[in-house]
């Protein structure tokens, strides 16, 4: 989101639930303001009212702000998905079929109120390579000297 020329964290208000994150800019000029909020120096830009698509992880969600202090900044949201796993076994989650790993935006029917989606692009690890660079052969492990106590 962006947010005008000499905007600081202190003028931002963030607060964050399971359900909904709200995002108030403070101080702002009163052209800008929020009409339905009682203070008529505070511009909504994230509706705490509306529900997200799925649900938050309270304490992995945080933002920053970025940007020369002189020119437009910049505010980032990091959202972490909460996924619940319906059981644990042996170091394995499983989730069932309707855990929704990608919410497709923020709100339910954003479409047209979305600039853009930035996706960081899955990645493919090859175990070998990854091994290889630490020095372990996978092929040749000597499991005798395995502690299996964290597999169960």
């Amino acid at each position: 989101l962006t947010v005008p020329a000499g905007t600081s964290a202190k003028d931002v208000k963030f607060k964050c639930s399971s359900e909904s994150i709200d995002l108030r800019l403070l101080n702002c000029a009163n052209d800008d303001a929020d009409d339905n909020n009682s203070n008529s120096d505070t511009k909504l830009l994230l509706d705490g009212s509306r529900k997200v698509r799925g649900t938050i992880c309270v304490d992995g969600t945080f933002w920053s702000i970025e940007g020369n202090p002189d020119k437009e900044r910049e505010i980032t949201i990091t959202i972490e998905k909460l996924l619940v796993p319906v059981s644990r076994t042996g170091g394995t989650e499983t989730f069932d079929t309707m855990t929704d790993f990608d919410w497709g935006g923020l709100y339910p029917n954003d479409e047209e109120e979305v600039s853009h989606r930035k996706y960081d692009e899955a990645k493919e690890l090859d175990v070998r390579e990854y091994a290889a660079k630490m020095g372990v052969d996978i092929d040749n492990i000597d499991m005798s000297k395995v502690n299996k106590t964290m597999f169960g």
